[in-house]
């Protein structure tokens, strides 16, 4: 399982549309130390309040930080989760915006215990994401 161990740990971002640029903004104004946004075209991204990077930049340049996805289309996030595991990422929340059934409520009280200040709080880990399968998803919010 992922663990957050404080607040004050530095976390980036993945995902620079309005979702994700909203989720950065939302955990800067709660104190959180984000340090950009990834997206896979990072000079697409408009009114970031961090820098927006590719995937390799942004770990070249941070570090092995925990990682935020927060996109809507669920069924990227298996894909999403492989590159940044590929690349050295290894503690990745994903933000369960279109999941349903168990899964999406772990990954919802995993997100709701960081909201309320359980950083401790374990979160589906790669292998359990990949299990997810397209019945998982719904299609709107």
């Amino acid at each position: 399982m992922n663990e957050l161990s404080s607040m004050a740990e530095s976390v980036v971002v993945y995902g620079g549309g309005q979702i994700g640029v909203g989720f950065c903004r939302r955990l800067l104004q709660h104190g959180v130390s984000v340090r950009a946004i990834i997206d896979r075209k990072p000079e697409g991204v408009a009114d970031s309040p961090v820098p927006v990077m590719s995937v390799e930049a942004c770990l070249q340049q941070h570090g092995n930080v925990p990682v935020f996805v927060a996109i809507g289309n669920g069924l990227a996030h298996p894909e999403i989760a492989r590159v940044l595991r590929g690349v050295g990422y290894t503690t990745i929340l994903h933000l369960p915006v279109y999941l349903r059934g168990e899964k999406a409520a772990a990954m919802t009280r995993a997100w709701n215990a960081f909201y309320s200040g359980d950083y401790a709080t374990p979160c589906a880990s790669f292998d359990e994401l990949y299990t997810v399968r397209a019945a998982d998803y719904i299609l709107s919010t």
